[in-house]
């Protein structure tokens, strides 16, 4: 089954903003087995955002399910890596690369 359109991440992630990507989370996961997150123009993101996507990560690996990011901002990928969150290289699916 191929995903639907991407989940747009807003310029900030923060708690400010969770409760909306978690309700845009929930959503796909009811309905899509593979989840695209474009999170390229993400400009800030604070450690809020970052524990629900290692949750939202959790639960896709436990439901079987692809979750992916398939653009990443350089201040997104800055807060993953000072969060100890290195992306892997793998386009299939997030996952954290171990340090």
């Amino acid at each position: 089954m191929h995903s639907a359109d991407p989940i747009q991440l807003e310029s900030q992630c923060g708690i400010r903003t969770a409760k909306e990507h978690h309700g845009a989370l929930l959503n796909a996961f009811r309905e899509r087995e593979e989840i695209e997150i474009d999170a390229g123009k993400v400009e800030h993101v604070d450690v809020a955002f970052l524990q629900l996507l290692v949750s939202a990560t959790k639960t896709a690996a436990a439901q079987q399910k692809r979750m992916r990011l398939i653009a990443v901002s350089q201040p997104m990928r800055d807060a993953l890596t000072r969060a100890g969150l290195g992306l892997s290289s793998s386009d299939d699916q997030i996952t954290w690369a171990r340090g």
